[in-house]
């Protein structure tokens, strides 16, 4: 696929924004597959109130994976074949996890790897603010924005539950 050049960016900074959006993608991808090992585990059911609101939470990485890929797409580049594959990115920051058998240690997953991604958000808008990319721009802002959310909702879910 050829790479629409955008005239605000050289190609150079196209291409560093592209693959930071598509790590981020990958990172996104983590952290999907976490939230969803957590929404599936027989195990933490009888917290009904947690079940709905990992549910949601895993609509919404799904629909912010989507919004990554666009804006990639709107580029002119497409995922890598890593990414589309399902691959976990060479570069991980946000670990995969594969057993999580009590609730609390589910919260502090979701609250730790929100954490990360949220981090991941900031770097990738700081180079998009450095590019002066408002579609990526405003896309950081909204993803930081959900993580925070995320971050509060489920570390007062985390506070509820020790006491």
């Amino acid at each position: 696929m050829e790479v629409i050049r955008h005239p605000n960016l050289s190609p150079e900074q196209q291409d560093a924004l592209i693959q930071e959006l598509d790590q981020l993608l990958a990172e996104y991808q983590t952290y999907q597959s976490n939230v969803r090992r957590i929404h599936w585990n027989p195990q933490l059911r009888p917290y009904l109130d947690f079940s709905h609101k990992i549910a949601r939470l895993y609509q919404v990485t799904e629909a912010n994976r989507h919004l990554i890929a666009d804006t990639m797409i709107r580029m002119g580049a497409a995922p890598s074949e890593p990414v589309l594959a399902g691959v976990l990115p060479v570069k991980r920051q946000v670990a995969q996890v594969l057993e999580i058998p009590a609730f609390e240690q589910a919260v502090g997953v979701i609250v730790h790897t929100s954490r990360q991604m949220l981090e991941l958000v900031r770097e990738t808008f700081v180079l998009a603010a450095q590019y002066q990319h408002q579609p990526t721009m405003q896309l950081m802002n909204r993803l930081a924005q959900q993580l925070a959310f995320t971050i509060g909702v489920f570390s007062s879910e985390r506070m509820a539950t020790f006491n």
